[in-house]
Formats: structure tokens, sequence, C-alpha cells
């Protein structure tokens, strides 16, 4: 942090609580408050830093495509699948074909939604990661040719957690 920007910051806060430095005063009381004002101006900043950093990814965000190969998708199918998450946690979902090859992957927050578009037509597979473990789903979603599959995430109130058998990581990004 340049000194013209430390300046400004330090001139704000002093405003911001009202505090003076003036000349006049002694100079014992200057650095009192100079101390005061370095201590919450660094404060300040982390909280700053913290706030702009520490951000959960928004849905529809790719945060795993450096684990992955590049997407699969098919401009000419127009085909497409709503992912409805209703659970309260955020998941990642994966989708593969029927071979379990990559598809595409998308994070999905809590009580949200994230249409794929674009897919090739076949049986896909879903695999998902709810930020604990691994599953993937038994079932297989079928795509068409101009058709829109939907896909909700719900809890099994007798198993009182999401549908799906459990996978490890290595299987979930390869």
């Amino acid at each position: 942090m340049g000194k013209a920007t430390f300046k400004i910051l330090f001139w704000g806060m002093t405003r911001l609580l009202g505090i003076q430095t003036e000349k006049k005063k002694k100079k014992k009381f200057n650095i009192k408050i100079n101390c005061f004002m370095k201590k919450y101006l660094f404060l300040f900043i982390l909280l700053v830093c913290n706030i702009v950093f520490a951000q959960r990814p928004v849905t529809g965000e790719k945060i795993f495509s450096h684990k992955y190969p590049s997407e699969q998708i098919n401009r000419v199918s127009f085909s497409s699948l709503t992912v409805s998450n209703t659970i309260n946690d955020d998941i990642i979902v994966t989708l593969r074909d029927g071979g379990r090859h990559y598809i595409s992957h998308v994070y999905i927050r809590a009580n949200e939604s994230y249409t794929f578009e674009n897919l090739p037509v076949g049986h896909f597979v879903y695999q998902y990661h709810n930020l604990k473990m691994y599953y993937e789903s038994p079932e297989r979603i079928p795509i068409d040719l101009n058709n829109e599959e939907i896909l909700t995430f719900y809890y099994s109130a007798a198993a009182k957690k999401i549908i799906g058998f459990e996978i490890s990581e290595e299987e979930f990004f390869k």
C-alpha cells in the first residue's frame, strides 16, 4: 500500500471516528491516536479482504474446470437439463455419458437451479458432491433432440440423505 493510499485511508478513518489530529495538541496524544488508528485501519483492511475474497461461488460457476477435460457440447441438439437443488446444501453436479465420459459440471447453491444448455443426445449419469460426500445416481437421464429435462435434488424421507450411492473422490474427478 502506498503512502498516498495510507494517508487517504487514515484521513477517512479520522473523520469517521471524529478524531482530530491537529498540530496544536500534545505530541503524546497524537502518537496515541496514530497507534489507535493504525490498529483499526489494519482490522478494517482485514475485514474488507475477507469480504472480497471469502465469498462462496455463485450458481453456474465451473469451479473444477482445471480438474476436468473440456466440456462436450452440441449446438444443434437444442437439448437442455435443468437441475433444481431443493436441499439446504450447496452441491456440485457432474454429468457423464453412459461410458462415464465427462460432459459438464456446475456449482449450484442451496435452493437454486441451473440449466445445462447444448447437451449431446444420449443417456447421462449424474454425480454430485454436497461438499461433504461424493455420490452417484443409480438412474440415467435420457436427453433427446429439442427436449428439456428436469432433475430435482431432494432428501429421501426414509434414509434422511440424498438419493444415490457413495463414490470416491477419484471416481468423481476422473
